[in-house]
């Protein structure tokens, strides 16, 4: 497994998500439990990079489910529901103690 901390660069409004817990996914879209590990995350933010690839990846966030209602923004170290849309839905994997957990990197749009 590729461990690559590096922060996405050159980016004023950079977001970082950590992967909890992937519920669903299919081969467009995710639907995953995020820990918001920087900055204020907004709907409709990309998503660049994922924590243990070095290739690059194409994700929106669509939606937000915070404490049951849906919502346009999670706020740093908050917890969420989030619908991520994209080609590399498929790459998103649940965290555990042994491997780890997954987190993308991106910017606000």
């Amino acid at each position: 497994m590729v461990r690559d901390h590096r922060r996405v660069e050159g980016i004023s409004n950079a977001v970082e998500l950590q992967i909890c817990e992937v519920r669903a996914c299919d081969r467009t879209e995710a639907t995953a439990t995020v820990r918001n590990l920087r900055g204020s995350v907004f709907r409709s933010a990309r998503f660049r990079r994922v924590s243990d690839s070095p290739d690059p990846i194409d994700l929106e966030l669509t939606g937000i489910i915070w404490y049951g209602r849906a919502v346009d923004e999670i706020l740093a170290g908050h917890t969420a529901l989030v619908t991520l849309r994209g080609a590399a839905a498929p790459i998103l994997r649940s965290g555990n103690l042994s491997d780890g957990w997954q987190s993308i990197e991106g910017c606000n749009a």
